[in-house]
């Protein structure tokens, strides 16, 4: 595709041998699966494993729980976004992890092994994410010696809900439990030797009498167990939703950390208007630089929206669209823009509220071609669009000619705008050349390992919810980096993910108003791969 775009391939797992083909998309209001079990079994021993990738933030979330009065087990996030586990009866409190988990960018795969038979207490619970067991811990209320919970009893047992109102908001995919034995992530995972990632495998032991797999696969019935066991799950009436996003194929999303105002709902693919004051926007989570690629929207109530192109190294802000250099189309009245300078009016007729719109765009090979359509067809720029050969963009590298790369930008006006970036979610068929922004379209690359750090720049804002820098690469922490020639401490003054940098201080000497400069060590590109660092740690 030309020049290389790490910051799609930072969030990928590459998983050659093992496709996982669809996920499970909870609501964060009403999404929930049930079951009450019928057989008691063993409810000292169990391992519990998972993929998941957070929508939502600084919630209490629950992931399973059951019911069983003081008796049961539950694990999930906290609302300071630790992960916690906690068995009832004997640790009251529960496990709590030191490092917290910030990046809505990414999947992580996690394995929960209990066995309260175990002598020492804190052999009782293991935390494991992505292949590595988690041993600091902010909180160590084990449970005591041969402790029982609710879990493999007869009760009710939920997943992503824990019977009140800590609701899961987000994606889970592949979920087991193994009924009867402590196990370990090499069971359901493994590094792979070309990337160095954590990658899945299939689960190929015994699942005891109550356990089960949850793969998602069938869309009319998303509890139904496929280990065997017909341990089918309930789904509640709403809120749970089948996706093709996966660990193996991750579909772009609106990226939280990179948001002004709004509110992001159903995966971060659906922006709602909240406040008026200027327009709130969201970057993509996936980068346009060096790909050519294809996605669509619509606004289910009202035209209204904004949808364009921003210089990464600008201001995030509600009027990003009137002081910035950024080029966007206005679904009002189907004119293009430079900031605030209209272009071209009638480059498309405006669309409708149940009208779907798409973009095309190439940025590979030194172009930055984009275009944009309705219902209808492809916008006229002196002749019809056409982006399979290229004819008639809206806009082209001679405007868009920031050297430090493009954010794809959202911005409903007075109403909500939905996204739609993987194959199965389009419309109209991606033009010939072009296509959905999701991992597998990604072209192969050569392995690489920056030389250098990272640098560039970004306008600060002085806030703990300081701007988001879309590297395109995972940081990495073991290395030194700054912020204005300070040095960075992980988790206080910035968090990593798997596509950049969250700042997250308000100190002037780390994100000052107006302009500031970073330079981050970054992780090794994967080795003869498509694909980059897939996950990135917690931050302590």
């Amino acid at each position: 595709m030309g020049i290389f775009s790490p910051a799609i391939c930072a969030i990928q797992q590459v998983m050659p041998n093992y496709n996982i083909k669809n996920a499970a998309l909870f609501d964060g209001v009403a999404g929930t699966l049930s079951k009450t079990l019928v057989t008691a079994t063993n409810s000292k021993v169990y391992t519990f494993s998972f993929w998941t990738a957070r929508s939502k933030l600084s919630f209490n979330q629950a992931i399973i729980r059951t019911a069983a009065n003081l008796s049961f087990i539950m694990f999930g996030y906290s609302h300071t976004d630790e992960f916690r586990v906690s068995v009832e009866g004997g640790g009251v409190n529960g496990v709590v992890t030191t490092e917290v988990e910030r990046d809505v960018t990414a999947w992580q795969h996690y394995v929960v092994a209990v066995d309260t038979t175990q002598a020492v207490a804190s052999n009782r619970v293991k935390i494991y994410k992505n292949g590595t067991q988690i041993t600091s811990m902010r909180l160590t209320d084990y449970p005591g010696l041969n402790t029982t919970s609710g879990l493999n009893n007869a009760v009710l047992h939920r997943i992503g809900n824990d019977g009140t109102t800590e609701y899961f908001s987000g994606y889970i995919a592949a979920f087991h439990l193994i009924d009867g034995q402590a196990l370990t992530p090499s069971d359901f995972g493994e590094t792979d030797a070309n990337t160095g990632n954590w990658i899945a495998k299939p689960y190929i032991g015994i699942y005891g009498i109550n356990g089960f797999e949850l793969l998602f696969e069938n869309a009319l019935a998303l509890g139904a167990d496929t280990s065997g066991n017909a341990n089918n799950w309930a789904v509640s009436l709403t809120g749970v939703t089948q996706v093709t996003s996966t660990p193996t194929n991750v579909a772009a999303t609106l990226n939280p950390l990179a948001a002004v105002g709004g509110t992001l709902t159903n995966g971060n693919r659906n922006f709602k208007y909240v406040t008026p004051g200027g327009y709130p926007n969201a970057h993509a989570s996936m980068s346009p630089d060096g790909l050519k690629g294809y996605f669509e929207w619509d606004e289910p109530t009202s035209i209204d929206g904004i949808i364009g192109f921003q210089p990464k190294s600008s201001l995030q802000s509600r009027d990003f669209y009137y002081t910035t250099p950024t080029f966007w189309f206005h679904t009002t009245d189907g004119s293009i823009h430079n900031s605030s300078v209209t272009s071209l009016t009638g480059y498309l007729v405006a669309p409708l509220s149940t009208e779907r719109c798409g973009c095309a765009f190439d940025f590979t090979g030194g172009r930055r071609d984009v275009w944009f359509r309705n219902g209808t067809g492809w916008g006229t720029n002196v002749g019809i669009g056409n982006p399979a050969s290229g004819a008639y963009p809206a806009f082209t590298s001679t405007d868009l000619t920031d050297a430090g790369g493009y954010n794809i930008v959202f911005g409903p006006g007075a109403q909500d705008m939905n996204v739609y970036f993987s194959e199965a979610e389009l419309t109209y068929a991606s033009p010939t050349g072009f296509k959905a922004l999701t991992t597998n379209n990604l072209p192969f690359r050569s392995p690489k390992k920056p030389s250098t750090p990272q640098t560039g720049s970004f306008t600060g804002n002085v806030s703990v919810n300081g701007p988001f820098i879309n590297l395109g690469m995972v940081p990495d922490q073991a290395g030194v980096s700054t912020l204005n020639g300070n040095t960075i401490v992980w988790g206080t003054h910035a968090d990593a993910t798997a596509v950049g940098v969250k700042i997250r201080t308000s100190l002037t000497t780390y994100n000052a108003s107006g302009p500031n400069t970073y330079s981050i060590a970054v992780k090794a590109y994967a080795g003869g791969s498509n694909v980059a660092e897939a996950t990135a740690q917690g931050n302590p």
